[in-house]
């Protein structure tokens, strides 16, 4: 009996055993389950992309525009992304996530370019003070965006009065970015607050706010502007501010604007004179070409000066009136022929070509014989495809001077297709003309050359005949 009553208490034992372990699997299972079911029952904190617990319904209310990127993980914006049951503490751990991975942010702004609406606007305005610079910048740069290029009328209006607000405050530390973007986005109504960097603004201030004020000019530059560049330009010896205001005031182009340039160029000096009758040049405006070819002239600029004028815009127009001017001497003429060879081809090819054209016509109405060499060496230097023709046309003109510089010019030009037009001048009366040529020749000449090579192996200048026979000598081997 003890026997059976012992095996019927192991028994007992081995099924609350098995029934305690059963237990504790179904248990392990639910567990498993809970924390594997999919997105559409619950999101956990480290699903949802701000990092706050949310359900379904919550996340759909959420109304953020964003940008369809692949790979690009979405950050929204935590005024936007609290739902109405969002509490004053989930808001809080949202601004933490976002001051502590301001590039998942910026991703974030960057999405609203293509999206823009009243509630991108508001969300990237509530950035504007964000602690990472970046952040705050990129925040700017988005408004900018939207308001110049997609944005209605009232969003363009909303964002300007955002950025104005901002630009007028003196204690905000991204002020200056403000008052640009402002600048471009609300354009009059900023000059105002430019007004207080130009008039406020302390020894300790003046430069940065000055640089700050021209920078804003230009990008508003308008007639409305006129007016305080030239205040400014009353105000700063910056050259680099100083050249700012010079080309606001070219860009506007306008009677007043150029009025003012041609004034501050009267008393220009150095920096000052070179930035001023550059951005002068650019306007191509006769009245103020007529006034730098004038200057020139009346030998009121430096040599520094002209020599940037001479690859400047509007260089062709001075020039050519210089040139063609009785009112300017020879020596004066010498200079400028000689400053368009060694530096109008630094301009482009625009100005290249125009100033090859200028060239050749002053070639043709020129009666000095100086002069006209000069201009030669100066299409030559210029380096443009039409100098081949015009040098060219000069190898059998009756002017020995002008043959002389038209082949030495044209060196740099032979190629296979035009050196047989050097063989002519082997038996020029100039040594120097018949020596360049057949050096020149002598890189392409070929068998078709020889009996002209021949020729010139007889020939009575010594250096033409050793040359000719080698030449010869390496074509037949």
């Amino acid at each position: 009996m003890k026997k059976e009553a012992l095996k019927n208490k192991r028994l007992t034992i081995v099924s609350v055993l098995i029934i305690f372990l059963l237990g504790i699997g179904a248990y392990a299972l639910k567990d498993t389950y809970n924390r594997t079911k999919p997105d559409s029952e619950t999101l956990t904190a480290e699903e949802n992309e701000v990092g706050v617990p949310a359900t379904i319904q919550e996340k759909e209310a959420i109304q953020v525009p964003q940008q369809e990127t692949a790979g690009l993980e979405s950050v929204q914006q935590p005024e936007l992304a609290a739902s109405a049951t969002s509490s004053p503490s989930s808001i809080q751990e949202e601004k933490k996530m976002h001051t502590e991975n301001p590039l998942r942010v910026l991703k974030q702004l960057g999405s609203y370019r293509q999206n823009p609406s009243p509630e991108a606007i508001s969300a990237l305005s509530s950035f504007l003070n964000n602690e990472e610079r970046s952040v705050a910048s990129e925040a700017i740069e988005v408004l900018r965006f939207i308001a110049l290029t997609n944005a209605t009328s009232d969003q363009r209006e909303a964002v300007a009065q955002i950025l104005i607000e901002k630009a007028a405050d003196p204690s905000y530390n991204l002020r200056a970015n403000a008052l640009y973007a402002a600048a471009e986005v609300a354009k009059e109504d900023v000059l105002p607050i430019i007004a207080e960097y130009i008039n406020n603004m302390d020894e300790t201030t003046q430069t940065t706010g000055y640089d700050i004020a021209s920078r804003a000019l230009s990008l508003i530059r308008n007639e409305s502007t006129i007016p305080y560049v030239g205040d400014l330009l009353s105000k700063v010896d910056n050259p680099e501010i100083r050249r700012n205001c010079y080309e606001t005031l070219a860009t506007i182009n306008s009677y007043d604007s150029l009025s003012i340039l041609r004034t501050q160029l009267e008393s220009a000096q150095g920096r000052d004179q070179i930035a001023g009758a550059t951005a002068l040049a650019r306007t191509e405006d006769p009245e103020s070409i007529a006034f730098l070819a004038e200057s020139i002239q009346a030998q009121k600029f430096s040599p520094e000066t002209i020599t940037q004028l001479s690859h400047s815009f509007g260089a062709q127009d001075v020039f050519d009136s210089l040139l063609n001017s009785d009112m300017v001497t020879e020596k004066q003429k010498t200079v400028l022929l000689n400053t368009i060879a060694e530096s109008s081809v630094e301009g482009n090819s625009k100005l290249r070509k125009g100033m090859t054209d200028v060239l050749a016509a002053y070639i043709e109405n020129s009666n000095n014989s100086n002069m006209k060499a000069l201009a030669l060496r100066g299409i030559g230097a210029l380096g443009e495809q039409s100098a081949i023709d015009i040098l060219q046309s000069y190898f059998d003109s009756d002017d020995s001077q002008l043959r002389k510089e038209a082949v030495l010019n044209f060196v740099p030009y032979t190629n296979p297709s035009n050196y047989e037009s050097l063989f002519d001048l082997l038996w020029d009366e100039d040594e120097k003309v018949r020596r360049t040529a057949m050096v020149s020749l002598g890189r392409f000449a070929g068998i078709g050359d020889m009996e002209i090579l021949e020729q010139a192996a007889q020939h009575d200048d010594e250096f033409i005949s050793k040359h000719a026979s080698t030449l010869l000598s390496e074509l037949k081997n």
